[in-house]
């Protein structure tokens, strides 16, 4: 290439290199150059500026092509001295490719920058506007005339408000009383009843074994059964999920993160894993039900499917931000449209009023940011160590009485009579520990089917069943994890650290992560469903007895 080039001749000799012509024609491509050059970086500048501009993408090729061709005028006044034409006419080449490539998408693009609105149209639109103005300036002044009357209507405004809120803080403690209520009959009634079948469907079915089509009948029936169990536990969790009355707040918004997963979204949920932190049930529920509240809206406003949930505590205030990276929202737009709305607007949209009046109701403030296209933000902040609101232990207590008033299979324990005999030493003695007496007899039903098996005691809760499992040292203790006075949580605790020779295999309806974690943490050796106590109950006596001996 440059053995080619230095056979040409430079630009100039075809000026003769005569000064007055030779600099008129550079003089002209280096103005001409700086020209396109400062139209060029203006056009890129303006698309800086403003992302709002319309056909874009044609402003960067006009910014392209403009720049294209001041460059062909620079190289026009280099080769009057250097003749590098090859470089000049790839330049031309490229200049002429983006020339045309504008050219020819710029005629489609005609009618839609036709349909643009026009000066004029802008003119009157801009007038309308000034009218408008102008009368909302009017109707500003007629207020400003009658601000006593406006002073006294915001008055009662806000008695009315502060009668709302009170209002909506007791519907707020009523509904989560009838969700635990609720609640508490499904475990404590038609699961315990689910549960009695099964275990006399495992029974019969050792009956029935030599009958094949009637063991086939009730295992249809036995499915059902755990079909109906799990639905069940879907209710509970969705009333009043245990793993947040059991194991605290922290742990509820772990098993929130996970559970709307079946909503499809995604939830990365950040706690102290070891926080210490106890705050009265009436604030758990209620932030619990705020943050399920703001997830549920992200799932059908946001659009992303993701979310994130954070909880920290310091100062003497508790803090939970839930975030995602959705549409957004306008928030002086929606407030101006709840505020021109009778019926709430951006409030009863969003279900956000009910969550502020929750967070008044306790003492404490709910915020949110949020824009169009940058996602969301609210934050729930509690004082921590303030006075109860709404007197919170009472929500507790008054719940705990209802449901023990209600109905509730509550048998006192049941003290089975060890005969006099000498009992022989292959028997494994057990001792069953649930506060439904129902249950507690489907146990006895099946393990009294066993020879090598000894039921020796029944208890009713936990506090009875350590202070059996001092009285008749049984070898096995089958231990319910959900019960008054004293959970099988805290009672296996207790019987570890005792008598350590003793072997606790839990049982609950719920044996999700959480309550395993808790109890083999407790010292049991197992965890298992209740339904699954009719075929797995004996193998794991039998396993965790011959463990022990090898230890």
């Amino acid at each position: 290439m440059t053995e080619l080039q230095d056979t040409f001749m430079p630009h100039g000799q075809c000026f003769l290199w005569q000064p007055g012509v030779l600099w008129l024609n550079v003089g002209s491509d280096v103005v001409i150059m700086a020209a396109y050059y400062i139209i060029s970086v203006s056009l890129f500048y303006l698309l800086y500026k403003r992302s709002d501009v319309p056909f874009r993408w044609m402003f960067v090729l006009f910014g392209l092509f403009i720049f294209a061709c001041g460059t062909t005028h620079l190289l026009g006044a280099w080769t009057v001295w250097h003749p590098d034409y090859w470089t000049e006419g790839a330049v031309k080449a490229a200049t002429a490719t983006l020339s045309l490539s504008t050219g020819l998408l710029l005629v489609p693009l005609l009618p839609k920058a036709m349909a643009l609105r026009s000066p004029s149209e802008l003119e009157r639109l801009n007038a309308n506007l000034g009218a408008a103005l102008a009368q909302r300036q009017e109707a500003f002044e007629q207020l400003q005339l009658s601000q006593t009357e406006l002073l006294q209507r915001t008055e009662e405004l806000i008695r009315e408000r502060e009668q709302v809120r009170q209002m909506a803080s007791q519907l707020t403690v009523a509904e989560q009383r009838e969700r635990r209520r609720l609640a508490t009959e499904l475990h404590d009634h038609l699961q315990q009843m689910l549960v009695l079948g099964k275990l006399k469907l495992g029974q019969g079915k050792r009956l029935a074994f030599p009958l094949p089509a009637c063991v086939e009948i009730m295992k249809q029936v036995d499915d059902v059964l755990s079909d109906a169990l799990t639905y069940t536990r879907t209710l509970v969790a969705e009333l009043s999920p245990p793993v947040l009355r059991d194991h605290g707040l922290a742990a509820g918004l772990k098993w929130l993160g996970e559970s709307m997963k079946k909503h499809d979204v995604t939830v990365a949920v950040q706690v102290p894993e070891d926080n210490g932190l106890t705050l009265p049930e009436d604030q758990t529920v209620l932030l619990f039900q705020s943050v399920r509240e703001l997830l549920l809206n992200s799932w059908k406003h946001a659009g992303t499917g993701e979310a994130t949930v954070s909880m920290s505590h310091d100062a003497g205030e508790l803090r939970i931000k839930v975030r995602d990276e959705g549409a957004g929202f306008d928030l002086a737009a929606a407030a101006a449209a709840a505020a021109a709305t009778p019926t709430g607007g951006l409030s009863s949209k969003f279900g956000l009023y009910s969550i502020r009046e929750r967070m008044k109701a306790l003492g404490g403030s709910f915020e949110i940011e949020s824009a169009r296209g940058k996602g969301t933000t609210a934050t729930l902040t509690l004082p921590l160590g303030g006075s109860e609101a709404l007197s919170g232990k009472a929500l507790g207590i008054e719940v705990e009485n209802e449901v023990r008033h209600s109905g509730s299979l509550n048998a006192g324990p049941q003290r089975s009579t060890l005969s006099g005999s000498k009992l022989q030493d292959a028997k494994v003695r057990v001792l069953l520990v649930d506060d439904h007496a129902m249950v507690r007899q489907g146990l006895r039903a099946i393990l009294d089917g066993y020879a090598d098996i000894e039921v020796v005691g029944e208890a009713g809760d936990g506090a009875e069943g350590v202070k059996l499992a001092g009285e008749l040292r049984p070898r096995i203790v089958v231990m319910d994890v959900n019960m008054p006075r004293m959970n099988g949580i805290d009672a296996t605790t207790q019987i570890a650290a005792r008598w350590p020779e003793t072997i606790v295999i839990g049982l609950s309806v719920n044996a999700g992560n959480d309550n395993q974690h808790a109890m083999l943490k407790a010292g049991a050796s197992i965890l298992m469903t209740k339904e699954a106590a009719v075929e797995q109950l004996y193998g794991a006596i039998q396993e965790a007895v011959a463990g022990k001996q090898q230890r």
